[in-house]
């Protein structure tokens, strides 16, 4: 299990730090859903990861991140 964690929170990085990247250099817009999805994506891997290793503060970031991503997603589609 402990390799599948850190699998699980290296696959979050990348897609995190992917997506940083993409917006900062222009390549999506900051509501575009790949965005949003990139980061979702990214905050549920590196949750896996920090819930096992029981890092209370990083997974408290990981819900914020999760919930800032989903909510901008439904606002772009006008579900919320």
């Amino acid at each position: 299990m402990e390799l599948f964690a850190n699998i699980m929170g290296w696959i979050g990085m990348a897609l995190i730090a992917w997506a940083y990247f993409l917006i900062s250099h222009h390549k999506v817009k900051q509501g575009s859903v790949y965005y949003q999805i990139l980061n979702i994506a990214g905050a549920l891997s590196m949750g896996v990861n920090v819930l096992y290793f029981r890092s209370w503060p990083a997974l408290f970031l990981q819900i914020v991140w999760l919930l800032i991503a989903v909510t901008a997603l439904f606002r772009k589609n006008k579900i919320l």
